[in-house]
């Protein structure tokens, strides 16, 4: 495998191959040099091509996965700690529980405490991985250990004002599962919030041995879109439209299905129309499966600022070309999308489908992360196959 990745790095260049798809395979084939031997160099990946925010998490899971002496991965965690792009900040974020053990008992302080001012950070792409991480960092303190304060306190702190429905659903989640006994008041403010609030709310309060009044057995508060939004509706109900997205792999036509799917059409015309897409990347691609974008943090954890009310259909709308609307439960989609690669049937029923490929397939393959959308557009197109 190493002669392999070695033979690679060297005949990349002279391929005829996309620069960014030439850069991801020159500093892919040197994580794997990286992870074969014995003294790894961390900083074999300097220069590979990729810019940072792609090359740089990189060396966090080189950190995570243990490659490396602990000194220079402690020294790697920090530099990335401090780097000016928030997405590489992050990825170090996800490094910090792997390299607990490895820190001196003096210092694991200085990580405490980083990972507690990103639940705080104004940035949602800071804030939302510190979230993920914390379960992970609990699990390394002792239940009586008096670091867990400093965590319970930044989580409640955050959690009570948090508006954004899938970082608010984390946090309640955390003070659940790690039954922090006064976040129930937190619990009990989320009630009344958007539906995947609600449900995190009432598991947060089982967690803590509470039931949830009896005013929440109701329905579930209904997803409230935007005006702007919801005035779109009629205007696409009835309408033959196709979504023209340039891509730096090429162009993508998307046959919208406003009769399977009116707020999810609804939505993308609107954001389209505001030249929200332009320029975002897409910020997952899995071979054979999916591509993803719609992201403006372009972390996966991004959104439009909000949530849509799930339509799932009934016919197989993901096959090879099927467009989807990303989300993480019923009614908290909002602008990400995936286009399918392949049939996945599972997906049927539980994801929102709006839409189909009916131009430029090879470009959707063609895709790899942070590719991006050089422009959107809302154009009116032949009536989309049923």
């Amino acid at each position: 495998v190493q002669a392999a990745a070695a033979q690679l790095v060297a005949r990349v260049a002279a391929g005829a191959v996309a620069p960014l798809a030439r850069a991801w395979i020159d500093c892919l084939a040197r994580v794997v040099l990286v992870r074969g031997t014995a003294a790894a160099d961390l900083g074999r990946l300097d220069g590979c091509g990729l810019p940072d925010h792609l090359r740089l998490p990189l060396v966090a899971e080189l950190v995570t996965a243990d490659v490396g002496r602990p000194d220079a991965r402690r020294a790697a965690l920090g530099r990335l700690l401090v780097h000016a792009d928030p997405r590489v900040r992050a990825s170090a974020l996800t490094a910090v529980p792997a390299l607990w053990d490895d820190v001196p008992a003096g210092d694991r302080r200085v990580l405490l405490t980083a990972l507690a001012g990103a639940l705080g950070s104004a940035d949602p792409i800071i804030a939302g991985t510190a979230a993920e991480v914390a379960p992970a960092l609990y699990a390394m303190l002792p239940v009586a250990a008096p670091e867990r304060a400093i965590l319970d306190a930044a989580v409640l702190a955050r959690a009570r004002t948090e508006s954004e429905p899938e970082l608010a659903a984390a946090l309640l989640g955390v003070i659940g599962a790690q039954v922090i006994t006064t976040g129930a008041e937190v619990c009990r403010g989320a009630l009344g919030g958007d539906p995947v609030r609600v449900r995190a709310a009432r598991a947060c309060l089982g967690a803590l041995g509470e039931a949830p009044p009896a005013a929440a057995d109701g329905p579930a508060p209904a997803v409230a879109p935007p005006v702007e939004v919801a005035a779109q509706i009629d205007a696409v109900i009835d309408a033959d439209l196709v979504w023209h997205v340039v891509t730096t792999r090429g162009v993508i036509d998307i046959a919208l299905r406003p009769d399977v799917a009116p707020w999810a059409v609804a939505a993308v015309v609107t954001l389209t129309r505001r030249g929200f897409y332009d320029g975002l990347e897409f910020h997952r691609v899995v071979p054979g499966f999916v591509v993803q974008g719609g992201d403006p943090t372009g972390s996966g954890a991004g959104g439009p600022g909000f949530t849509l009310p799930a339509e799932p259909g009934g016919e197989p709308g993901f096959v090879a070309g099927g467009v989807g609307l990303a989300d993480a439960g019923p009614d908290s989609a909002g602008s990400q999308w995936f286009a399918m690669l392949a049939r996945a049937p599972h997906l049927d029923g539980r994801y929102t489908w709006f839409g189909a490929i009916v131009g430029g397939r090879t470009s959707a393959d063609a895709l790899v992360i942070g590719d991006r959308i050089e422009r959107a557009t809302i154009v009116a197109g032949p009536p989309p196959a049923r």
